[in-house]
């Protein structure tokens, strides 16, 4: 998990610098906001995988039904963001939550095979 929060900080950085320096419409609190749910989501990911683990339960049902709950806790996360941001800032803010959500599933799909989970 340590590769994995360097990786994680490192695409934090990564943002905020691409947002900046493009002149992206997304503040860096959006960005921290977004960052620190998507952690948050692949912490508690991680303990549930390691609680299915310890119990012995491997069926692909478990893990599907995580990630399932997983993409639904997404979009009520990023409804307020659709429904309430007017213009151009709505679309750079939900591409951006987008495309950091597929990034840490990425960072996931490491941890759970590094860790054969």
């Amino acid at each position: 998990m340590q590769k994995s929060v360097f990786f994680i900080i490192l695409l934090y950085v990564f943002n905020i610098l691409l947002a900046h320096h493009f002149d992206i419409l997304i503040s860096i609190f959006q960005i921290t906001l977004i960052h620190t749910f998507l952690f948050s989501l692949l912490v508690l990911k991680e303990r549930i995988y390691r609680t299915l683990v310890l119990k012995k339960t491997k069926q692909p049902f478990n893990f599907l039904a995580i990630n399932v709950f997983n993409f639904f806790i997404c979009l009520l996360y990023i409804t307020p963001f659709i429904l309430f941001i007017d213009g151009n800032s709505q679309f750079y803010v939900v591409c951006n939550f987008f495309i950091c959500f597929f990034l840490y599933l990425v960072i996931e799909l490491f941890i759970v095979l590094k860790n054969k989970l």
